[in-house]
């Protein structure tokens, strides 16, 4: 809560074995319910997760989506922000840092989301 302003963000790092599952019991775990923002490495693509074809938050907006959030050689989107009905009309902006980023520094390159906050609860 940031004057009055309220938004929960769930950060997590998935199990490659277990992308689905994961994901299936963290989609029922969380209510959907004000500003909801769900963020980092889903580890959801390339031979783990195909996003398209599984159903887990179907529902939500899945904004930043197949683009390559990889620093190495493989070309994959692990990295993802999901936004529930009522943060996608919040949403401003989303993007990759990859300029500068090397393997020396991570695996993935960072992600980032701009909201403009238009409700106060």
């Amino acid at each position: 809560d940031v004057d009055g302003y309220q938004l929960t963000v769930y950060n997590i790092h998935v199990k490659p074995a277990v992308v689905q599952q994961e994901l299936a019991a963290l989609e029922q775990m969380i209510q959907d319910k004000g500003n909801m923002v769900l963020l980092g490495d889903f580890n959801a693509d390339c031979s783990y997760y195909n996003a398209q074809q599984e159903t887990e938050f179907d529902a939500w907006h899945w904004i930043l989506g197949d683009q390559d959030t990889s620093v190495g050689k493989r070309a994959c989107a692990y990295d993802r922000i999901i936004l529930n009905d009522d943060a996608l009309e919040e949403y401003g902006k989303k993007g990759i840092v990859s300029e500068g980023i090397t393997e020396s520094h991570s695996d993935h390159y960072l992600i980032w989301l701009g909201l403009e906050p238009r409700e106060k609860k």
